[in-house]
């Protein structure tokens, strides 16, 4: 007498299905992603090997694979979050992943794809003019995102150095960013500010002051702090120079 062989149950549930579908997505995601980071590569490539033999416009050419606004608002993010913010783990890459995902949610890059086109345009369009027009947007948009994430950026501080004063030696970033308030002309915003440190000296380096292995607080010299557009009045607020002029002048 044969066996009667007992059928696999299928589930046709709302949640199975939606979860299938979901799976798929996800996979198809990764395969595009994987497929834009390979495009990149080759770019990068190209481009390594064209270089000071050809001229052609490298923005313009990354434009077409992924939208000019796409490309426009990245250069932004460039420009608006310091390269330092790079030495504490990928903050400054997560900063740029969040704005873009906010103003782009269309283009669906991944952080890998996202890194590779910053880095290219860093290297290869260093001095590209940005749209005027973009502005507004980007800095509503900017406010928008602050207020809803754990890391503002609406603005940045870092030290105005990028080596030790005493040694001239790699300056790192041993602690997380942290959050601060600027007082501007058109009123307070979240900001977020970066301290570095020297290994070898012992040497912590802030906005405005360096404090050595004697827990002693140094202002920087008068050069180094001509370059700073803000004063700090303690270490979590700031002012921007042009309201503490206009307030003072009401003196």
């Amino acid at each position: 007498m044969a066996s009667k062989r007992k059928r696999a149950s299928i589930d046709f549930s709302a949640e199975t299905i939606h979860k299938e579908i979901n799976d798929a997505n996800e996979v198809l995601h990764k395969i595009n992603n994987f497929k834009t980071s390979l495009e990149i590569r080759k770019i990068r490539e190209a481009l390594t090997m064209l270089k000071g033999k050809a001229h052609f416009d490298v923005a313009s050419v990354l434009a077409l694979m992924f939208g000019f606004s796409t490309i426009m608002w990245i250069l932004f993010c460039i420009r608006h979050v310091p390269k330092v913010f790079c030495r504490y783990k990928n903050t400054r890459l997560r900063a740029i992943f969040t704005i873009i995902n906010y103003l782009c949610p269309e283009s669906s890059l991944s952080e890998t794809a996202l890194r590779e086109i910053v880095s290219i345009l860093e290297e290869f369009v260093p001095n590209i003019p940005l749209t005027g027009t973009y502005t507004e947007d980007f800095e509503n948009a900017l406010n928008t995102i602050t207020k809803r994430e754990e890391l503002n950026v609406a603005g940045f501080l870092a030290p105005p150095v990028d080596n030790c004063l005493e040694c001239g030696g790699h300056l790192s970033a041993p602690n997380p960013p942290s959050k601060c308030i600027l007082y501007s002309t058109n009123g307070p915003k979240g900001l977020t500010k970066l301290l570095l440190r020297c290994a070898s000296c012992k040497i912590s380096y802030g906005y405005s002051m360096k404090t050595g292995d004697d827990k002693v607080s140094r202002y920087y010299s008068p050069e180094i702090m001509a370059k700073n557009s803000v004063l700090e009045i303690t270490n979590v607020s700031y002012v921007e120079k042009s309201l503490y002029r206009w307030q003072t002048s009401l003196m």
